[in-house]
């Protein structure tokens, strides 16, 4: 049997964490800090239409929904509902690093005797997705 499972993430902004002067060390040198301006990012998120409809202009939130199936070769019905869950939630965080950071595509053509002999294709997403509630 087939079965899948749909989870979404959504990033909370109320998850974030604040330093305390006790507790805290002095940052590290090699640290990078990489400036990323609002209004840009706020108008990817209008025309990819990923900003949720209850959320205000200081509270971004995010949703994707992922799709898992679960693999045949089981031991039992419960471990193919958990792989598959967790199939859908890598998904979903796939989905979200995508609209976020982009999709690096590379292309391969091999042609011989002015024929295409082969072609392939690769898409691959880099990303960091945190404070993620699924």
């Amino acid at each position: 049997a087939i079965a899948g499972i749909f989870a979404g993430c959504v990033p909370s902004a109320n998850s974030a964490t604040k330093n305390s002067s006790a507790n805290s060390t002095p940052p590290s040198q090699d640290v990078i800090v990489q400036k990323v301006d609002k209004d840009d990012v706020r108008d990817i998120i209008r025309e990819e239409k990923m900003l949720a409809p209850d959320a205000s202009e200081t509270e971004l939130s995010f949703t994707a929904v992922g799709e898992g199936i679960a693999p045949m070769n089981t031991v039992s019905t419960a471990q193919a509902l958990a792989l598959a869950k967790r199939a859908a939630i890598t998904d979903a965080y796939r989905q979200l690093a995508s609209k976020l950071y982009g999709v690096k595509v590379n292309g391969k053509d091999t042609v011989k005797d002015a024929m295409l002999r082969s072609s392939t294709i690769t898409a691959q997403v880099n990303g960091l997705i945190k404070n993620a509630s699924i």
